[in-house]
């Protein structure tokens, strides 16, 4: 009966299962046959404890006081949007590079914020990314009012047509055929701050509030300008322009066209998505392409760079440079792989009065002959290494830097690695899934002040 489909406890039973991760509410949406708008009102009532089940108050229900007042005052702390199928990923892996591993929060979903909220202060976090929608963060009371929001678009009939793709590799057809129906105008109704609730606003409402938003934003990229987007996006958060970000999670182009008629019945019915991304790639134009043909810092830029005498450096701290793979492990034990490429860029800024020993720690290589073939270099000069093992599987390439090859601008301390060539994981091992390109896993790059009286006598004590 349509009564009991639309249950307060049957719709909270539902939401719950998003808040435990059992389920999405694009899966929900298309298992039940129930409206995405509703699922989100339900997610929220929860969230808010205003649903309950028999016997008592649902067990996720949390106090989101502590999440209230979690205002970062510093106004550096950044929010991603991610709206599914705008290449969300790929930015994530670059946002990460941004930021230290221990300032990433690690809740993807608005559930998940709640729960980290009981248990930690989300001032230490100043990225957050994940599915979240404005509407949702605002029913919820969280207060984000000195954070810099960004966000992706992408042209609705494209993203209906990735995520049908998606639905396509976990199940048949005619059971998901209506997903390419499915969240009719969800871009619109995630970036809308207004209520997700019947009768409160109409489409239009949410489209209007979307777009005053969006002009608000810090950042709105757009999916089909993505490399375009994320140079721009480099430069305002202080980095050098970023080119050929690595794409990941694509889906393959392994589904026919489809009928012109079909098209058109996406983008009738996405008519709000479609304004907003009009809008959007308007706003992207007016606001954001001059700064991707700049080669220097944006003057706004949230980060700078600081004259450093020593550098201890792991890469679960924020990457400043390229040709680098996302990184992997966990805090205080991580490792990134160089590629696609052949060279690699990490990028310090050290007093320019001194000379310094520069230390690198490679822990793995895809073949003998790559590791074999490693030079490092800090700017042009080409550093004479003297290699060691560290003690469990990887070595350690040490070499003096001189003061002459620092630059006179900051960064003044480009460390290249170069290597003959990458490869493929799946192709040096065929039993794996994976199929980067990678040369190298390095997980540390240290600078001391050079003592040169006793590196010579180490020079002089190694093995010939």
């Amino acid at each position: 009966m349509e009564s009991e489909k639309y249950s307060p406890e049957r719709l909270a039973r539902l939401a719950l299962s998003v808040l435990r991760k059992e389920k999405s509410i694009s899966e929900l949406v298309v298992e039940y046959d129930i409206p995405e708008w509703i699922l989100t009102e339900a997610l929220v009532k929860i969230v808010q404890g205003a649903y309950t089940l028999t016997g008592g108050t649902l067990g996720a229900a949390r106090t989101l006081e502590s999440f209230q007042q979690s205002d970062h005052a510093e106004g550096n702390r950044l929010c991603f949007i991610h709206l599914e199928k705008t290449a969300g990923t790929s930015l994530t892996s670059f946002l990460d590079d941004c930021y230290p591993i221990d300032e990433i929060c690690p809740a993807l979903l608005l559930g998940d914020l709640v729960d980290l909220a009981t248990s930690k202060d989300l001032k230490q976090y100043n990225l957050l990314h994940g599915h979240f929608s404005l509407s949702w963060l605002n029913s919820a009371g969280l207060n984000f009012s000195n954070t810099k929001f960004i966000t992706v678009l992408r042209h609705p009939l494209q993203r209906q047509i990735s995520s049908y793709r998606h639905w396509m590799r976990v199940g048949p057809t005619d059971e998901y055929y209506s997903a390419l129906l499915g969240g009719t105008n969800s871009q619109c109704m995630r970036l809308s701050p207004l209520p997700i609730r019947r009768g409160y606003a109409s489409t239009r409402d949410h489209l209007d509030a979307a777009k005053q938003a969006l002009e608000e934003f810090f950042f709105v990229g757009i999916q089909e300008r993505f490399q375009e987007s994320v140079a721009a996006l480099s430069l305002l958060l202080g980095h050098p322009a970023a080119t050929n970000v690595y794409s990941l999670n694509v889906s393959k182009n392994d589904i026919p066209d489809l009928p012109q008629l079909i098209q058109d019945e996406i983008v009738t019915a996405n008519w709000a998505d479609v304004e907003l991304y009009d809008f959007a790639a308007a706003l992207f134009e007016r606001k954001y392409s001059h700064v991707a043909l700049q080669d220097r810092r944006h003057e706004g830029s949230i980060l700078t760079w600081t004259e450093m005498s020593e550098v201890k450096y792991r890469m679960d701290h924020a990457l400043f440079g390229s040709g680098w793979h996302y990184r992997e492990g966990k805090a205080g034990q991580t490792w990134r792989w160089s590629g696609p490429g052949t060279e690699s860029v990490v990028s310090f800024h050290l007093d320019p009065t001194r000379q310094y020993r520069l230390s690198v720690r490679v822990i793995n290589a895809l073949t003998p002959e790559i590791l074999e073939s490693l030079q490092i270099y800090v700017n042009d000069e080409a550093i004479k290494t003297l290699v060691s093992t560290d003690g469990l599987q990887g070595q350690i390439y040490e070499g003096v830097v001189p003061r002459s090859a620092l630059c006179k601008e900051a960064p003044n301390a480009n460390v290249i690695l170069r290597v003959c060539r990458t490869e493929q994981f799946n192709h040096v091992d065929p039993t794996s899934i994976d199929d980067r390109y990678c040369g190298v896993a390095v997980s540390e790059i240290n600078f001391t002040p050079l003592d040169m009286d006793e590196f010579q006598a180490r020079v002089q004590a190694s093995p010939k």
